[in-house]
């Protein structure tokens, strides 16, 4: 059984996308997606997990308002900062 296969098989891993692997543990084809809608909170999350897994995803050819691109970067990107760079208070000298 191919690794694509596997994924898209495995029970409960994934209920609302379908990331089909591009190479072994990088890069996924995301499946199932209609980033057209207001996403889920569900289709939110495991796109999030997607990223974390397969650190590249591609996603098909969809035309997209700009809102709708601002949602699915607030998605991927505003997490991944948040758990990447911590908080922390800035001092500056003026000299």
């Amino acid at each position: 059984m191919s690794q694509e296969t596997q994924l898209s098989k495995q029970p409960g891993r994934y209920e609302h996308i379908q990331p089909i692997p591009h190479l072994p543990g990088f890069a996924a084809r995301i499946e199932g997606v209609d980033l057209r809608h207001p996403l889920s909170d569900g289709v939110r999350k495991e796109l999030y997990q997607a990223l974390l897994e397969f650190e590249v995803l591609l996603l098909p050819p969809q035309v997209l308002a700009p809102e709708q691109h601002t949602e699915l970067a607030s998605v991927l990107v505003r997490w991944h900062l948040a758990r990447s760079f911590p908080a922390r208070t800035v001092t500056r000298s003026w000299r």
